[in-house]
């Protein structure tokens, strides 16, 4: 989908916007975590009692602490890289009304939104987060993400 101009009236989205949306996406990732945490929690204790076990394992307790990680990288990737391809907003995006489109202002592919997510990777820990700043440096208020993505993110100015 291209969002024309006389449609819509859009504006780069500057640092600030950006890392709120970001921020209220991780909290809402952290809730699912918490949630599947529990969820976990709760049926790993419903096992143990119909095992007429007291409490599990050490190779269980080392292999659950060892699968967190991997769930969480995959939570956050599933949900990056769904809303992205799906749209260009997170819920976070969409009530900050911004969004990720290419640079020819078209919704992203699912192959565009893979490789942004992984970009956020590379901003964001290899890059020990600094790939986030590029945003304050760049005319286009692109991060380093956007950059290996070929995306922009704008803002709705139409509205305002």
């Amino acid at each position: 989908m291209i969002y024309k101009k006389e449609e819509m009236k859009f504006l780069w989205a500057g640092f600030f916007i950006r890392g709120m949306a970001f921020f209220m996406d991780l909290i809402t990732l952290n809730s699912l975590f918490l949630v599947l945490v529990l969820v976990g929690h709760s049926a790993m204790k419903i096992s143990l009692k119909g095992l007429h076990l007291e409490s599990p394992s050490e190779e269980l307790m080392q292999f659950l602490i060892g699968i967190y990680p991997s769930v969480g990288f995959f939570l956050f990737f599933a949900y990056f890289t769904f809303f992205m391809a799906y749209g260009g907003q997170t819920p976070a995006k969409m009530l900050l009304k911004i969004r990720v489109l290419t640079k020819n202002q078209q919704t992203l592919t699912w192959r565009k939104a893979i490789l942004r997510t992984f970009g956020y990777f590379i901003s964001g820990f290899l890059l020990l987060g600094l790939g986030f700043l590029v945003v304050i440096f760049h005319p286009q208020k692109r991060a380093f993400h956007d950059l290996i993505a070929g995306t922009l993110v704008m803002k709705d100015a139409s509205h305002s």
